[in-house]
């Protein structure tokens, strides 16, 4: 039977009173007489250092587990924090002779990291696929095998990076085959950005955009490519299809045509025979706008939040990128430039 001793946290009064008691006779052992130890050793349970009693009896019990050939404690168990407390050397608590002893007799015990990596290289052989990110073996694979971690292994990165296809760390250029390939198999054009994230070349379609230069040899989907010529054509239907004049910018965006204005904003000279909504004005136009608003106002430009408010985007979006055309004009520059 086990006997538990007061706690000098109860809240019943004379526990705790005789919990005090119980911690001074332990305190003041060397004062005690004969006797009283006597007296006190006599009790059930009793114990000098209860806390060291706690970890021997912790540390025998993981003893005979091992001895016994039991698999190792839960982590989250009081022995299995107990054995890794008590075999690590980054606590206070570590003993060296327990450690050496339990490696000794259970090494299955301690997975070392030579092991985990070679767990990862036997998956990879085996055609496993690579564990998700957010569990603790991707998080664990994502050490050795990140350049920044603290844990990173360059032999073991290159060989385990040989097996498996770590898609989001290749190099720009190793990409430009994978884009010729699935040209190739696309009729020799490369599918738009939805195809591609949709089938596990996201980081592919990140590296078009990045690195636009390395891939201008493959001719790319309308909504994809880097071709003046494609999205002027590609203009003009949209022109043809809403009554001669090209959508405002928000409908451009919702139909996936950003890729467009951006070249609309880039070669304005290519978009001038396009009727265009006035928020697709060229830099003098949208000047000549904002004159006439600050006329309206007193002299002044309205407020970033006011013309917001109006819907005055493409106006904001002018000022922002050709801030030197707008200095004449009486206006709050921290709300409307970039610097």
């Amino acid at each position: 039977m086990k006997i538990k001793y007061p706690s000098l946290r109860s809240k019943n009064p004379k526990s705790k009173r005789l919990a005090q008691w119980v911690y001074t006779q332990r305190y003041k052992k060397g004062k005690l007489s004969d006797k009283q130890i006597r007296c006190l050793e006599q009790l059930p349970g009793w114990s000098w250092n209860p806390t060291a009693d706690r970890v021997a009896r912790k540390k025998s019990q993981l003893l005979v587990m091992a001895r016994n050939g039991e698999p190792k404690p839960h982590r989250r168990s009081k022995l299995g924090r107990a054995l890794l407390i008590y075999t690590n050397n980054y606590y206070t608590a570590f003993d060296i002779d327990l450690d050496t002893i339990l490696r000794a007799i259970s090494p299955s015990w301690f997975v070392t990291v030579k092991n985990k990596k070679n767990e990862f290289i036997g998956m990879a052989k085996r055609g496993e696929p690579k564990p998700p990110a957010k569990s603790s073996a991707g998080f664990r694979l994502s050490s050795y095998t990140r350049k920044s971690s603290p844990s990173f292994d360059r032999e073991f990165n290159e060989q385990i990076r040989k097996l498996w296809n770590f898609r989001g760390s290749k190099d720009p250029k190793e990409w430009v085959p994978i884009a010729e390939k699935i040209a190739k198999d696309n009729g020799d054009v490369l599918p738009p950005p939805k195809w591609l994230k949709e089938n596990g070349y996201g980081a592919l379609y990140k590296t078009l955009t990045t690195h636009a230069s390395l891939f201008r040899h493959i001719n790319q989907d309308k909504k994809s490519g880097n071709k003046v010529d494609t999205w002027v054509i590609e203009a003009e239907k949209l022109a043809n299809s809403n009554e001669g004049i090209l959508p405002p910018v928000k409908k451009l965006i919702k139909i996936g045509f950003s890729a467009l204005l951006t070249a609309m904003y880039k070669y304005p000279e290519k978009f001038e025979h396009i009727v265009q909504e006035s928020e697709h004005a060229k830099p003098q136009k949208w000047v000549e706008i904002a004159e006439e608003l600050s006329r309206k106002n007193g002299g002044a430009l309205p407020s970033y939040a006011k013309l917001t408010q109006n819907k005055s985007y493409g106006l904001v979006g002018c000022m922002q990128r050709h801030p030197e055309l707008f200095d004449h004009l009486e206006q709050d520059k921290k709300t409307y430039n970039r610097s």
